[in-house]
């Protein structure tokens, strides 16, 4: 086996259906159809699977797919099943939302039990990817846009990108952050990599936090700090910043909720309406507070006095 991921899946593409019932010459279609499709995140030991799909009948089965790719093929994830808490915690479903679409899938014989989680039917993968339609085009930012009610003032409105936000986030340029922080640009840039439509942070030594939950914590205020004031982005999903999270390295994402919850007066939780499976985070001003300190402590004094 390589070191190169995706030759490994076409090397042992076979691996996948140890346990088809029937021949494996369907082996090759199948990965010709996931190939476009598919997002191996090194970082995270994950495959994820990208379709225009938003219903748990599609995600849960796709996310089962991914498991037994990285778990057969890759040999980057431990097991193939997956619990209902996994499931929920990262495809953003509740839980008791996911009981009715779990048991359809089980009484369709497209998943089944193992243990205490659900895994995939091998042989069942070419008619599920078939069932969804060469219409269905894979897209990986292309999210919906939760607009404003017309009776919202202008006071109230708070800026919203559903899911994960992509393409519709444009970059307005440091300037505000910098303002905010007390620091000249060319020192932000010690620690963070601006794009178009994205921000990554390439620097994290200024959390100098210990304990796993204060780690999550000050990561997920830079993050939100910085989708503030570079893209005016209120409120963030808490999808993207899972994700930024999964690929900064950040430890048991599991728990990042719940740990979030911990401390309420440095970031809010927005769970989003009952049954609805969007839900955002909001930074406080004693959470820009308290990450800014520690970015200035990190870089060094207050460039505006120096002005």
């Amino acid at each position: 086996m390589t070191d190169d991921p995706i030759q490994n899946l076409k090397s042992y593409a076979e691996d996948l259906f140890l346990r088809s019932k029937d021949e494996v010459s369907n082996d090759r279609e199948i990965m010709e159809k996931l190939k476009d499709k598919m997002v191996i995140i090194k970082e995270t030991s994950s495959v994820e699977l990208i379709f225009k799909h938003d219903s748990a009948q599609i995600t849960v089965p796709l996310y089962l797919i991914g498991k037994l790719i990285g778990h057969k093929i890759l040999g980057i994830i431990d097991k193939i099943s997956a619990d209902t808490t996994e499931l929920s915690n990262n495809l953003h479903i509740p839980p008791k939302a996911l009981s009715r679409p779990l048991g359809m899938l089980l009484n369709e014989g497209l998943i089944e039990k193992a243990g205490d989680g659900f895994q995939i039917r091998a042989y069942k993968i070419l008619d599920f990817l078939d069932s969804l339609g060469e219409e269905k085009t894979p897209t990986k930012f292309r999210p919906k846009i939760r607009r404003q009610s017309k009776s919202t003032t202008k006071k109230q409105k708070t800026n919203v990108v559903k899911n994960n936000p992509g393409e519709h986030l444009k970059s307005k340029g440091l300037e505000e952050l910098c303002g905010f922080i007390g620091l000249l640009e060319e020192k932000l840039r010690k620690i963070l990599f601006v794009r178009e439509n994205d921000v990554t942070l390439i620097d994290t030594k200024f959390i100098d936090s210990k304990s796993t939950k204060e780690i999550q914590l000050d990561t997920s205020l830079a993050l939100l700090l910085l989708y503030k004031y570079v893209f005016d982005l209120d409120k963030c999903p808490s999808m993207l910043l899972r994700k930024k999270l999964q690929l900064m390295g950040i430890k048991s994402l599991v728990n990042l909720t719940t740990n979030l919850h911990k401390f309420p007066e440095y970031v809010i939780h927005d769970a989003g309406k009952v049954g609805s499976t969007d839900n955002y985070f909001l930074i406080t001003q004693p959470g820009e507070n308290r990450i800014k300190a520690k970015i200035k402590k990190y870089l060094g004094g207050d460039d505006n006095e120096n002005q």
